[in-house]
């Protein structure tokens, strides 16, 4: 098996300006600044990516937390995977619940510092979050026994999509 990880986080906005602006060459002004986009591969050798999980998702607990453990994931066709001695290099988190938040946030027990010694990120109803942690100045937390779960907290069956690459 082999994973190849393309990342594009990106704003393509036009704005129209007025006609009576001057300065302008155009009326159009096309906002592209702040993108990132990129490839990783098990061959790139500062941050490589092995394996993956996407995986769709209900909460089991109401109003506490459900803990996503990144040494036991479900992989593609149902194979387990076990992120053990990696780190995340990308994690999408989709809440598509048309009501609930959910609160993504390092977990309790054996928390995986994903974001950094304590973190809680509020998702609301249909939004997402994506985040790129191939370029940490740390080269991010490993994966292990001691540090592997991440808590998502919401309302008793709401839904959530999550997609983490790791390697």
């Amino acid at each position: 098996m082999s994973v190849t990880l393309d990342y594009a986080l990106k704003l393509n906005v036009v704005e129209t300006l007025e006609a009576d602006v001057d300065s302008a060459p155009s009326p159009n002004v096309n906002h592209t600044a702040f993108s990132k986009r990129g490839t990783i591969t098990a061959d790139t050798t500062a941050s490589p990516v092995t394996l993956v999980s996407m995986q769709a998702l209900t909460q089991v607990n109401d109003g506490t937390a459900d803990t996503f453990d990144l040494r036991s994931l479900t992989g593609t066709n149902g194979i387990a995977v076990d992120g053990n001695t990696l780190t995340v290099q990308a994690f999408l988190f989709n809440n598509t619940h048309a009501t609930e938040s959910v609160v993504v946030s390092e977990g309790s027990a054996t928390a995986y510092q994903m974001l950094g010694a304590t973190y809680s990120i509020t998702i609301p109803p249909g939004a997402s979050a994506l985040f790129f942690l191939n370029n940490l100045p740390s080269g991010g937390e490993v994966i292990s026994a001691t540090k592997k779960h991440i808590d998502l907290t919401a309302a008793q069956g709401t839904t959530y999509e999550i997609g983490v690459v790791m390697g």
